[in-house]
């Protein structure tokens, strides 16, 4: 595994999946999941022979619907339904322009639809995104709805088809000063000569989490020389966003991926040529680097005319959907029951299929005396979820 994958360590919140002879207690094999796309498999066939190679994985994606209803403080609410971070975090930034969900009152009445995606052995599970929401209290009703733009950007868009949410933040992270500013003649504390610095020095604590600070595309997210692990992201207009000498990036991030704004892309450091945390952030214009703390990448947007029709299929949709949900509990919604977000997979539930269980991968299907048990790594211990051990 570590020839065929370049693994020296398990990784904290990597999928690990061990597969046992239930009868001896053998270890036959297992499956280390390097990232949201690849993993690496290592069977064990006896007298000695093991072989390791890399797998694509396989994921259903599946609508999740909950509703509940407002007994006391927003935020203990969600915690006690259990709704995944990342759609709470959505849905505040959606609607707190309009109306902040801590401020919401008792009573009021609560409807999300988000997609997850599962592999199809159950080892993984990711959210990928709130879909849409309806919020009611008094006379007033919060919607949002998930939509596609002409370029392919997911977009969460009131009934009136204008974007929800600031199009931009003003800065990556949460810092405590700059230390440089966007200087094109700067003495660098490294290197002892003058050169440009075409970006600002944002210093945080390490491990301060960093989001990409508009929606996008990621460029590169890996090594890139003096500013060391780094990513760079294409927005609309031309428009580069660059987080230097990071300590890690997020597994999901890859060439190509999407991200959206203010998702996390990876943690402060001090990686590259580097004095002490902090993070390097530049933005490119049209190929040319300006001053990230004056150039403004927001854009006011809204539903184009051409896209009008389909939007508001959509609309129509959502809202048929959410006057049929129960008042409380959490629904997996299966097959032809909500549009399909253009360009995107063809969820939240055209092609969705009830959940399961977890299943052993197709070398295993035939062999009935071996038994999986997921695991979870953490950076304390190695935990055993019960609830995914479901194998027979």
């Amino acid at each position: 595994i570590q020839r065929t994958g370049g693994v020296t360590n398990f990784q904290q919140g990597h999928a690990l999946t061990l597969y046992k002879d239930p009868g001896t207690g053998d270890l036959r094999g297992l499956k280390y999941d390097l990232n949201d796309r690849v993993a690496i498999s290592e069977l064990n066939y006896g007298a000695g022979v093991i072989r390791a190679s890399p797998e694509l994985i396989k994921y259903i994606f599946r609508p999740v619907a909950v509703s509940f209803r407002l007994t006391g403080n927003f935020w203990r609410d969600v915690r006690r339904n259990d709704l995944p971070s990342t759609v709470v975090a959505t849905l505040d930034y959606a609607f707190k322009d309009n109306h902040p969900l801590g401020l919401l009152p008792r009573g009021s009445n609560i409807k999300l639809i988000y997609q997850e995606k599962v592999s199809r052995d159950g080892s993984a599970r990711y959210v990928t995104g709130l879909q849409a929401a309806q919020i009611r209290f008094g006379s007033k009703t919060l919607t949002a709805v998930a939509f596609r733009d002409e370029n392919g950007h997911p977009r969460l868009y009131d009934l009136d088809g204008h974007a929800l949410g600031a199009e931009a933040l003003p800065y990556p992270l949460t810092f405590q000063y700059i230390s440089s500013g966007f200087n094109l003649y700067r003495y660098h504390p490294i290197l002892h000569q003058y050169r440009p610095h075409v970006g600002v020095d944002l210093v945080a604590r390490y491990g301060t989490p960093v989001k990409a600070v508009a929606d996008g595309h990621v460029e590169t997210a890996g090594w890139c020389g003096e500013l060391g692990l780094c990513v760079r992201i294409l927005h609309d207009g031309g428009i580069v966003s660059i987080y230097g000498h990071l300590s890690q990036i997020e597994p999901e991030l890859h060439d190509g991926a999407e991200v959206q704004v203010g998702q996390v892309i990876g943690k402060v450091g001090s990686s590259g040529l580097s004095t002490g945390p902090h993070l390097h952030y530049g933005l490119e214009k049209d190929g040319r680097y300006v001053d990230p703390l004056t150039a403004n990448i927001g854009i006011n947007h809204q539903v184009s005319p051409r896209m009008r029709a389909l939007f508001d299929h959509f609309k129509s949709e959502y809202e048929t959907i959410f006057d049929r949900l129960p008042a409380h509990g959490t629904h997996q919604l299966v097959g032809p029951t909500l549009p399909s977000i253009p360009g995107g997979p063809s969820a939240p539930g055209v092609t969705a299929v009830a959940d399961q269980g977890t299943q052993a991968p197709d070398h295993y299907q035939s062999r009935s005396h071996v038994k999986a048990m997921i695991m979870e790594t953490t950076a304390e211990t190695t935990k055993i979820d019960g609830r995914m051990s479901v194998m027979r």
